[in-house]
Order: C-alpha cells, then sequence, then structure tokens
C-alpha cells in the first residue's frame, strides 16, 4: 500500500505545506499490511499452547511441589516458583512464535525478556532448594506414612485394589467357607484402617486450589507470597501490552527487572522459615 509520510512543514512560495518523505522525487513508500490469516493463525497457535499447556498441568505434577509422594498429582499443592517458571516460559515463548508468524521473520529476543526468564528459573530452583533442605511438616507426615508401608501413591492405590479384591471374593457364588471369609474381612478391617491412618496425615496438605496454594502455606496468606504472585501479574501484563502496540519483545527499564528480582529473592527467603503447604 504506497503512502506518504509527513514529517512536518515547509515554506513554499510564502505558503506553509506538508513536509513529506523523501526528497521530493521519490517521496512515498510501501506501507506492508499485515494479512488477517497471519493474525488468526498466531492467535489460534496461542491459544492451543496455552490450553494444551496450562488445562493439561492441572492433572499432572508440573507445577506442584510433590513434597509428598503419598498423594495423587492432582492432589499435590501448587509451587509459586514452579508456576512463575511456567508462567514466563508461556509468556516468551508464545510471543516469539506469534510475532514471527504477524511479521513473517524471527523476532528478537531482549535481554530483559531473557532475565525475566532467568530470575524466574533461580526462584523456582531456589524454592525446590529450601524445600530439600529445610525439615517441614510434610516431611514428618512422609516418615508416618513410610512407617505404614506406603512410601508412594501406587502404594496407596494397591492398598485400595486389595481391599476391592478381597470384596469380589466375599461376593462369589458360592460363598467361601466361613474361616476364609473371617479371614477376607480381617484383611478388609485392616487395610480399610490403613486407609484412615492415610487420609488423617494427607489432609493439611492436599491441595486448596491454585489461588490459595499460591499465596498461603500452613499459618494462612503470607506477604512475600502475595507480593511476588501480584508483580509476576503486573509485569507479565506490561510485557504482553509492549509485544502488541511495539509488536516486538518490549524493552523493560532496569528498575523494573530489579523489582522483580527482590521480589522473587524474598519469596525464597522467607520461604525457609515458613510451614509448608
Amino acid at each position: 500500500m504506497p503512502v506518504t509520510v509527513s514529517l512536518g512543514t515547509k515554506a513554499i512560495q510564502g505558503t506553509v505545506v506538508p513536509s513529506v518523505f523523501g526528497d521530493g522525487t521519490n517521496d512515498k513508500f510501501g506501507l506492508v499490511v499485515i494479512p488477517t490469516t497471519r493474525v488468526f493463525i498466531a492467535g489460534v497457535f496461542v491459544i492451543v499452547v496455552i490450553t494444551t499447556f496450562w488445562v493439561g498441568a492441572r492433572h499432572s505434577n508440573w507445577f506442584r511441589d510433590n513434597l509428598l509422594p503419598q498423594l495423587a498429582p492432582a492432589q499435590q499443592t501448587y509451587s509459586l516458583g514452579r508456576w512463575q517458571m511456567a508462567f514466563w516460559f508461556t509468556l516468551i515463548f508464545t510471543s516469539f512464535v506469534a510475532l514471527g508468524v504477524v511479521l513473517w521473520a524471527v523476532p528478537t529476543i531482549s535481554a530483559q525478556a531473557l532475565a525475566l526468564m532467568g530470575i524466574s528459573a533461580a526462584t523456582g530452583g531456589g524454592a525446590i532448594w529450601v524445600d530439600d533442605k529445610k525439615d517441614s511438616p510434610a516431611d514428618k507426615a512422609n516418615r508416618g506414612l513410610q512407617a505404614l508401608g506406603l512410601s508412594t501413591y501406587a502404594d496407596v492405590t494397591r492398598v485400595t485394589r486389595e481391599i476391592a479384591e478381597r470384596q469380589a471374593q466375599l461376593q462369589t457364588n458360592p460363598p467361601p467357607n466361613p474361616s476364609v471369609v473371617q479371614q477376607l474381612g480381617l484383611g478388609i478391617q485392616d487395610r480399610q484402617l490403613l486407609l484412615r491412618a492415610y487420609e488423617d496425615n494427607i489432609k493439611p496438605f492436599v491441595s486448596d486450589g491454585w489461588l490459595k496454594d499460591l499465596t498461603t502455606d500452613l499459618n494462612g496468606g503470607t506477604l512475600h507470597r502475595w507480593q511476588a504472585f501480584i508483580w509476576t501479574w503486573v509485569l507479565g501484563a506490561v510485557f504482553l501490552i509492549g509485544v502488541y502496540i511495539n509488536l516486538a519483545m518490549p524493552q523493560f527499564d532496569m528498575s523494573l527487572l530489579a523489582l522483580m528480582g527482590i521480589s522473587s529473592a524474598g519469596y525464597v527467603g522467607f520461604k525457609y522459615p515458613e510451614q509448608q503447604q
């Protein structure tokens, strides 16, 4: 699309006229209009990646602490550090591919984007290191369940399966003799008591939902978690607005990056004395 761009005004024979781009002989240039098809493809890609990555994570331990191996993956509490890593990876990756599709060129990843991914990776790694070093209530519950013979979630499913198998044997036709019935009944009772003790031990460590897991520990809401959580969303919004307006990876002010780093460092530092949910 040929267009003319005015860069100011100039006087010609006493009349003020626009001063256009060029030297007067070739004062037009081509404005490339981004095809709607590219924008649509980029939008579909972003939706597919976000849906696959985040919906799939609800039923896995990608974003979860896995501090109590006896819990099912869907019951593990969400990790703020891992969530931050996934948040910035999704944001930067989808922005990179979407810009590539829209502009039909390889976009440049800004130093600020790399710094954000580095900060989030350091936060996630630091949180995992702290969880590994400290003796939390989850560690005590883990030792208690191991003493009961439940070391992993596979052990829990095995006990549940054994109960179902014995109940099926009791319902066979003809029924087993009285001594076998008594033996099967005692086996079922023992395993049911074991599962009851299991439920009592895991109750404080089962996920209460994404938002509550990220912003609380066993004592309730914590300031350092809320601070890291809110600033992540704020900088994420600034990042997306920059990509949309400039069609390029945004250039953050170093003060914003320092703010993100301080917030993440505060989360990792305060994580050591906190109670682990």
